[in-house]
């Protein structure tokens, strides 16, 4: 081989091993003297509850997902009546049936909602033919806010939320034909 082929060759190979910082040779120190990676990359957090109607039959299943900015909520129904179905938030965990109520699907008689919760404003559950429902929409509240010690309870109402569909049915009130209450 020609001396001047040879000379670059070294230089290269030298300059390589220089690279590295351990005191042997080429390569890296791979000690513990580096920091450890001990953060976890963020995973969603949820919580998920059962959608029952007014007997306590299971008809679906809720789950409430932290985005980061707020929570996203999936509704999964079968066996609820055809429909456009509204979806109403409150600041109480509780499904209880009433006791004294001769309608318990009346929304005015499920005990310990609270209050609705502000600033979740949700689509309409839309019910098919075949009593078949699914949604999910994003929420301006965190995820925590809705599984503090009181939790959260999903209504599910019978009727539509257009108040001309409201006084055709001649109801005062918006009947809840299904419940989802979710602690953390």
């Amino acid at each position: 081989m020609k001396r001047s082929a040879v000379l670059p060759a070294a230089a290269l190979l030298l300059a390589l091993a220089a690279c590295g910082d351990n005191p042997t040779g080429a390569g890296g120190n791979f000690t513990a003297d580096e920091p450890e990676i001990t953060e976890q990359p963020e995973v969603p957090v949820e919580e998920t509850a059962d959608l029952l109607d007014p007997e306590g039959t299971r008809v679906g299943n809720v789950t409430f997902t932290d985005t980061g900015t707020g929570a996203e909520v999936a509704v999964r129904a079968n066996g609820l009546p055809p429909g456009d179905h509204p979806l109403e938030l409150y600041g109480t965990a509780s499904c209880e049936a009433p006791a004294t109520s001769a309608d318990p699907t009346d929304i005015g008689t499920w005990t310990g909602l609270g209050d609705p919760l502000p600033d979740t404003d949700l689509p309409e559950l839309v019910v098919t033919e075949d009593g078949v429902g699914e949604l999910s929409s994003a929420v301006d509240i965190e995820l925590a806010e809705l599984l503090d010690e009181d939790g959260t309870t999903l209504i599910v109402s019978a009727l539509s939320a257009d108040p001309s569909a409201t006084a055709e049915a001649g109801a005062d009130e918006v009947t809840g034909i299904a419940c989802a209450a979710v602690t953390g």
